[in-house]
């Protein structure tokens, strides 16, 4: 009997690139983090991704470019109600936040998602942001007991998901 689970450790998004069924993998691991914009300060659902996200999910910025702010550890983007909300204004490119006193550039604004989507997230940071601990992050990357994350796999033209379903749990074993 097979079951289910939305979260997985993050190890599985190495080991889903490295195979040869996969076209592209991306992660989500949330981390609430109360963000500052002068005086105001909201908790906001910051959701960590990695390059492939956007692309993976269709997600396109409003204003600014979404790849540079996944591969910019000082950069995140908002989205335009979560701007609103800290700003007061929707148009907050280049602007600054503090997430634990560190500076953020806003270098992206993006679309609120879909209320029916099962992804939600008020920012997004990529992999290497300054928002986590670099010994967090890497520690995640490789405890396969924690599983606080979601990995997404695309598959390639023919590849059998029933086969990756296979493959991936023996590298977890």
């Amino acid at each position: 009997d097979t079951k289910w689970f939305q979260l997985a450790p993050l190890p599985y998004l190495e080991e889903a690139r490295r195979s040869p069924m996969v076209a592209d993998a991306t992660m989500l691991f949330p981390l609430g983090a109360p963000m500052k914009a002068g005086a105001q300060v909201l908790p906001i659902q910051l959701v960590v991704v990695n390059e492939g996200f956007g692309a993976m999910f269709g997600v396109r910025p409003l204003e600014g470019d979404l790849r540079t702010v996944l591969t910019e550890p000082g950069s995140l983007a908002l989205t335009a109600s979560t701007a609103q909300r800290l700003f007061g204004r929707a148009n907050v490119l280049g602007q600054t936040v503090a997430i634990d006193g560190a500076s953020f550039r806003v270098g992206a604004i993006l679309p609120d998602p879909p209320v029916n989507s099962t992804i939600f997230y008020e920012a997004l940071a990529g992999q290497g942001t300054m928002a986590w601990p670099d010994d967090y992050r890497k520690n995640l990357m490789r405890a396969w007991g924690g599983i606080g994350s979601r990995v997404y796999v695309k598959l390639k033209p023919g590849a059998s998901a029933a086969a990756l379903e296979q493959a991936l749990p023996a590298v977890g074993d």
